[in-house]
């Protein structure tokens, strides 16, 4: 995806990102790694050589597979707080970048992008608040998009990051 198509997706997107966003923090707040299975299938624990000959109390390995289990738990619950944080903080960035970029623009050119996007406004509306034709609002879209991606840094895409499948 070039820097064009990207800074069009992030401007069409803009409210879905910050609502998404929003959301990614709420569960980072009350976040419990709740995935049995995963944990299970990664503990890998090794079957019994031995020969049980006793018959009497509890095995041995019952109390060693739970310990097993809350230290494998607590540790994927560590790392996947982590990646949720890390996805958080990469898009809130991407986000913020957009705004100062949209803000380093000429005021009537940022003007017109912050309405049409972030303001959700109609091509009608905006036509009518600053007085232009509908042409010389997409001569500004154009412009002010290509004047974002000249300068924007697409080092972390948030379409590339699958940040919405938690």
């Amino acid at each position: 995806m070039d820097r064009v198509c990207y800074i069009e997706y992030l401007l069409k997107n803009y409210h879905r990102f910050m609502r998404d966003i929003n959301q990614l923090k709420l569960e980072l707040e009350f976040f419990e790694y709740e995935q049995k299975e995963r944990t299970i299938e990664s503990m890998a624990l090794k079957p019994r050589t031995q020969e049980c000959t006793g018959t009497k109390g509890t095995a041995d390995s019952t109390g060693h597979i739970a310990l097993i289990y809350r230290e494998v738990n607590s540790r994927l619950n560590q790392t996947s707080k982590r990646d949720l944080a890390h996805i958080v903080k990469i898009s809130e960035m991407e986000m913020k970048k957009l705004l100062v970029a949209i803000d380093a623009l000429d005021k009537n050119i940022g003007d017109v992008l912050k309405d049409l996007y972030i303001g959700r406004r109609t091509w009608d509306q905006i036509c009518n608040k600053y007085f232009i034709t509908p042409s010389t609002l997409n001569r500004y879209r154009k412009r002010a998009i290509g004047e974002i991606a000249e300068s924007f840094d697409t080092k972390y895409m948030l379409s590339d990051l699958s940040m919405f499948t938690y």
